[in-house]
């Protein structure tokens, strides 16, 4: 073997051992998303794939099983292959499985086991699937829906006082300024003399989500920790260490590395259309996800959606006076929001009405658009 490539083996089992810890971190947090045995419904990519709660479980255990061997045999080939089929095989049943952070690691393990041949195009895909998610991730905070959605969330948490002041006056136009600088970062990284410059910017920003995000700051979204933590690794170790493996085009020549280009470059740019899903387009803290509330009459409603509940006055017109937040209910059982878009909703809708036939409720959908908030019923 070369001394290049056993250098570049050496990196690419560093990247494997970054990404297999994180998934890790993450599964062990949200195991309640990759088992049967809960309240929030399963959304099976089509409605027959329904498999028997072993299963699924026994797909939990592999996929753990199988991780774990890979932070101790980060090369070993075999195991790759097993563990990107069978999180492929789980997704399947449940599209809320279709997180950000699951998404990108099956994307970067697929990119190094389909160049397994060279390791160097491994990498540099990997590079690029990390610059993709920082460039459309930079795009889709740039507007006010970020800035009333995310930073009003954030500075609501400060409160009134001095701090809710000072915040007031940068909270202005701070979508533009922090996506942007993300999208530049993004670009900076393809530039052999911004590359370092960059990697520090975007770990940087890391950093302060995870102590903003963390049980020490808002003690919400916790399931993004280890994601930044992973990528804070990946950045240092693809884009910070010399010499880094410089992302070009010559990986998307061929044949087998075709399919990254339309899912990096491509399918982000659909997503403005309504062509694509966010969460596979990078659509990250930008606060235009669709959201689900289910207005409900509390007689009628099941004992086991009651601690989903939160209280609130009657809409008008409307004989309610209780909803669920869809997101907080996946987030409170899960571990996760949950997968936002309308296909989904109209899915949990179909299983709830059959799973508590007399329930009486409302399901309205909310779209962020423009800074401004839409409702529509679902029918």
């Amino acid at each position: 073997m070369t001394a290049a490539r056993t250098y570049w083996s050496t990196r690419e089992s560093m990247v494997v051992r970054v990404i297999a810890v994180s998934w890790i971190v993450a599964k062990v947090m949200t195991w309640k998303l990759w088992n049967t045995d809960r309240i929030f419904p399963l959304a099976p990519v089509m409605d027959f794939l329904t498999s028997p709660a072993w299963f699924q479980l026994g797909l939990y255990i592999i996929a753990l099983a199988t991780l774990a061997l890979l932070v101790a045999l980060p090369a070993n080939r075999s195991f790759l292959i097993l563990l990107i089929l069978v999180e492929i095989l789980s997704c399947l049943f449940d599209q809320n499985r279709w997180q950000p952070w699951e998404f990108e690691y099956l994307m970067m393990m697929a990119a190094i086991w389909l160049n397994r041949r060279d390791k160097k195009s491994g990498l540099e895909l990997t590079g690029w699937i990390m610059v993709s998610v920082y460039f459309f991730s930079g795009i889709q905070k740039m507007g006010p829906t970020f800035d009333l959605g995310v930073m009003g969330f954030i500075k609501s948490h400060f409160g009134p006082g001095q701090q809710g002041r000072i915040l007031d006056g940068v909270i202005n136009h701070c979508g533009y300024v922090l996506g942007g600088i993300e999208t530049l970062s993004s670009l900076f990284l393809l530039n052999g003399y911004l590359r370092r410059f960059g990697v520090s910017l975007l770990i940087a920003m890391h950093f302060i989500i995870i102590a903003l995000f963390g049980p020490w700051g808002l003690h919400y979204d916790l399931i993004i920790l280890p994601w930044n933590g992973a990528f804070a690794g990946l950045g240092w170790v693809l884009f910070w260490k010399k010499p880094s493996p410089n992302p070009t085009l010559a990986p998307f020549r061929k044949g087998r590395n075709l399919l990254f280009a339309f899912l990096l470059m491509i399918c982000p740019i659909l997503n403005f259309f309504g062509k694509w899903d966010y969460f596979l387009s990078s659509a990250l803290f930008s606060f235009k996800t669709p959201e689900l509330f289910i207005y409900v009459h509390e007689e009628t409603t099941p004992h086991a959606l009651v601690p989903f509940y939160i209280h609130t006055q009657k809409p008008s017109g409307e004989n309610l006076d209780t909803f669920i937040n869809v997101r907080t209910w996946a987030f409170r059982e899960l571990g996760v929001p949950a997968y936002p878009q309308k296909r989904i909703y109209l899915q949990i809708q179909k299983e709830l009405s059959r799973r508590y036939p007399k329930l009486k409720a409302v399901y309205l959908m909310r779209i962020h658009r423009s800074g401004k908030t839409l409702t529509v019923n679902l029918p």
